[in-house]
């Protein structure tokens, strides 16, 4: 398992894929900075670690269909001890994300996805 920063983006905290036989957990950029409190990027790579022990973007089974099925995520990260920190984490989010977003990801670095045209060479009009 390889843990690294990614790109800033808004909405998403942490990801996880596997790549050639090897998992890397990619953290938001915007965690670089030094005033982001470690229980959010504790509470983000804890979360993606939980994806790994269920076996999504890892070579273990999948234990279930859907990654946060059930609220398997949160069972987890509580039943290993960590539920204070993401209360801390989610209070913080919700109380200074928003801000800091844009403080900090200007709106004029937003690209907007590419539209692709399909021309169908079967299609009867």
């Amino acid at each position: 398992v390889e843990i690294k920063f990614g790109r800033r983006c808004r909405t998403r905290l942490g990801s996880i894929k596997l790549e050639k036989k090897k998992t890397i957990i990619t953290v938001n950029g915007l965690f670089r900075n030094e005033m982001i409190p470690d229980y959010v990027i504790t509470g983000t790579i804890a979360h993606e670690l939980a994806h790994y022990a269920h076996g999504f973007s890892s070579p273990h089974s999948q234990s279930q269909k859907y990654p946060h099925q059930g609220g398997a995520v949160n069972k987890d990260l509580k039943k290993r001890g960590l539920e204070n920190i993401i209360k801390k984490q989610k209070r913080w989010l919700k109380q200074n994300w928003a801000d800091y977003v844009k403080k900090h990801l200007p709106y004029n670095t937003y690209r907007p996805r590419r539209h692709y045209t399909y021309k169908f060479s079967f299609w009867p009009f």
